[in-house]
């Protein structure tokens, strides 16, 4: 059976690409979907599917699990059903219409640039040990004198 439900995702949903990954994920199970960050509440996402029940279940059934929904860290701690919406399809800010096309102010290469940052940072201290550390003492007993001169660490 096809309908069109309404919803309003409460959690980690705004600037955590879940707008993209609602969409593909409705895309995938070729439904129609449009979301909305609202901007009274920077945890709220408004948004519509449109198609097959079971399969606009699945979506539903996988926020409500409380699992991570994306890379991103996007989880949705709450979902409320709505009766109508004030948005219609093609006044949400992303849609399965528009999503290839949509201007993302993509966290993707921030997320990736500030891990990357945080990983060197983290791993500075035992670098920087390790490449200043001075030889062991016994160097020179470890290491094959072919000609009788000190051999010089490396």
């Amino acid at each position: 059976m096809s309908s069109t439900r309404y919803f309003l995702a409460k959690g980690k949903v705004q600037k955590v690409m879940f707008r993209q990954t609602l969409i593909r994920a409705a895309q995938k199970r070729k439904l129609k979907c449009g979301a909305t960050n609202l901007k009274t509440d920077k945890n709220c996402v408004s948004f519509m599917l449109e198609g097959d029940d079971g399969k606009i279940q699945e979506i539903v059934d996988k926020m409500k699990s409380g699992e991570k929904l994306n890379s991103w860290g996007a989880k949705v701690e709450s979902i409320e059903e709505k009766n109508e919406t004030n948005i219609e399809f093609d006044k949400h800010q992303v849609t399965t219409n528009n999503v290839d096309n949509f201007n993302w102010s993509c966290p993707d290469a921030y997320y990736t640039n500030r891990t990357v940052i945080d990983r060197v940072f983290k791993a500075l201290p035992t670098f920087l040990t390790a490449l200043f550390a001075s030889p062991p003492a016994n160097i020179d007993n470890d290491l094959p004198n072919i000609d009788g001169a000190p051999l010089m660490p490396l």
